[in-house]
């Protein structure tokens, strides 16, 4: 969780993404347990391509656009 907050700097998008994560992990666990290396390794790796992948989205590069407040009498 520290790790994709401190990537983040958002802990409820960090929350998300080691959700993310540990549903991977879930799907992959025959794979996870027969593998050579090292599960927290491949844990930290899922969690960095998923962070990477939230920031590339759209979202991250919309304007902030002010709202005009219109008074009618």
């Amino acid at each position: 969780m520290s790790y994709a907050e401190k990537m983040l700097g958002d802990l409820g998008v960090a929350e998300d993404i080691v959700q993310e994560t540990i549903i991977q992990a879930w799907r992959n666990m025959d794979r996870l347990l027969g593998m050579e290396g090292s599960v927290k390794g491949w844990l930290f790796t899922v969690t960095r391509n998923l962070v990477v992948d939230w920031v590339r989205k759209p979202h991250m590069r919309r304007e902030v656009v002010g709202v005009r407040t219109v008074i009618r009498s």
